[in-house]
């Protein structure tokens, strides 16, 4: 293991039973600082659960059982299985240190497999800077996968892997009712709401799906009122000047609430009622985020709508379609103000590959210039039970966890995901300490190595991906992000010597 102090990193070991009968095999953790099985090294064995396409995966991260000097795991004759092993170094010195697996199978001497882990002199900052989301309408008691035994849990989950822009449903920011000049006669009920904040302390953002509506309609209307009109910019700007106020209230500073009010405008209508509604935000509440996940078909007709949006986050598979004029589209926008990010909506998710789909959306964003990153959809289980798919309807389920009514076990895929956030963060250091030294040593080699890093780090990791293909059984280099990293985190102690 090769990592900086206060971040996740993981390994697994495979035990293959070539015995006649079931085996327990037993292991412990030594030699590695803080003692026998460390509390910064946490164990889990890897489930192997059917999809609902008839694939087996071996996804599932449940706590790996315990015996009483270390960890057992119970391997069955002519089978294989899989302990991950998560590090968290916290008070750990810098340096290299060296321990082993002891591993004991039937009261027979222990086999010994070495360990190493170096802690670089570099501490992960607790706040990161890539904004991450999933649709996961935690302000709901129960919403598609979440349930009230369940939400808790889930919650913390989702904190404790960098997520820090959670989604509210449109239930949680009511309209109220208007007089005909737009003036408020029953202000909303705020209570779902400030619960849903509360559940979210030290979010970076706060995001609603208002879900508007006029997919297929000819008219936009708010409260009766229709686009175009006074009572219109009225009313709206009524409702968005009344949350605004409150999240201040709340302690929120302005820029961290954020509305998505069309889900993937693509169509001209779309497009007009975003920017209706925007217009009317903006007017009586401009430190409100208008955030859009526009799907457009050309570069011409969607520009209107992009003019009122603070954030654009298309979907990355259409990004790997690779159309110029969608690129240039967007890198224009970005160069006019505009933040950039991706998300992914394809499903069912069980079968894709975690680097692929996962992990690399994240060096993606840097890639581009972007700051967020969200998947569809962190609460998603596609209204079946996970550990039972094969009768799971529908697109689903796309939640990279196994989200069950009453708990929440982890998963490779949302293992991924975090690294691939670590991952874009080490980009973000580099990138600071790089111009920091290149202020007073211009001309370092440290510096134009650092930098030529940084400008093919997405092309590297990238190199054996074929367009929008993230087939988990596709042969290919999945250390490649880690090779990356690594020399990001040597390029960042040789500045550290100027």
């Amino acid at each position: 293991m090769k990592m900086m102090s206060n971040e996740h990193r993981a390994d697994v070991i495979n035990f293959t039973n070539a015995g006649e009968r079931d085996t327990t095999v037993r292991v412990r953790i030594e030699g590695l600082p803080g003692g026998t099985n460390s509390d910064y090294v946490t164990v889990y064995e890897v489930l192997c659960v059917g999809t609902r396409r008839y694939t087996e995966v071996s996804a599932a991260l449940p706590p790996a059982g315990r015996a009483a000097d270390g960890y057992a795991l119970t391997v069955p004759s002519g089978m294989t299985r899989q302990l991950w092993f998560d590090f968290h170094p916290l008070d750990v010195e810098p340096g290299v240190h060296t321990g082993e697996l002891a591993i004991e199978v039937d009261g027979r001497q222990p086999q010994r497999v070495a360990m190493q882990m170096q802690v670089y002199p570099f501490t992960f900052p607790e706040g990161t800077t890539l904004l991450l989301s999933g649709w996961e309408y935690t302000d709901a008691d129960t919403m598609r996968g979440v349930t009230p035994q369940n939400r808790d849990a889930f919650i913390a989950y989702l904190q404790d892997h960098l997520v820090n822009a959670p989604w509210a449903s449109g239930s949680a920011l009511p309209m109220g009712t208007f007089d005909e000049q737009g003036n408020y006669t029953q202000k909303p009920d705020t209570a779902r709401f400030d619960a849903w904040v509360a559940r979210w302390p030290g979010a970076k953002r706060y995001m609603v799906f208002v879900g508007f509506g006029n997919y297929n309609e000819t008219k936009t209307v708010f409260a009766g009122a229709e686009a175009g009109t006074p009572q219109f910019d009225a009313k709206v700007g009524a409702w968005a000047r009344f949350w605004a106020d409150h999240a201040r209230e709340l302690g929120l500073e302005p820029g961290q609430l954020g509305l998505l009010l069309i889900d993937e405008p693509h169509n001209e209508v779309q497009y007009n009622a975003t920017t209706a509604y925007a217009r009317a935000i903006k007017k009586a509440a401009p430190e409100i985020i208008i955030w859009v996940d526009p799907q457009p078909h050309d570069a011409d007709t969607p520009r209107e709508m992009f003019s009122v949006a603070d954030v654009l986050v298309p979907n990355r598979r259409q990004w790997l379609l690779e159309k110029p004029w969608f690129f240039e589209m967007f890198a224009q926008e970005h160069q006019m103000g505009r933040e950039l990010g991706f998300y992914l909506c394809d499903g069912p998710a069980r079968r894709f590959d975690p680097f692929s789909y996962y992990l690399l959306q994240q060096w993606h964003c840097f890639e581009i210039g972007g700051t967020w990153a969200g998947f569809w959809s962190f609460g998603d289980t596609g209204g079946a039970d996970v550990w039972n798919e094969y009768t799971t309807a529908g697109g689903g389920p796309f939640a990279p966890l196994y989200l069950a009514r009453d708990s929440v076990t982890g998963a490779k895929y949302f293992e991924a995901i975090r690294e691939g956030v670590q991952d874009y963060e080490y980009l973000v250091m580099l990138r600071s300490r790089a111009d920091e030294v290149a202020a007073e040593h211009p001309d370092s080699p440290a510096v134009a190595h650092a930098r030529e890093l940084l400008d093919t780090a997405y092309e590297r990791v990238s190199a054996g991906e074929v367009r929008d293909l993230y087939w988990w059984h596709e042969d290919k280099d999945r250390s490649l992000a880690d090779q990356v990293r690594i020399e990001v985190l040597e390029a960042m102690v040789g500045l550290g010597e100027l």
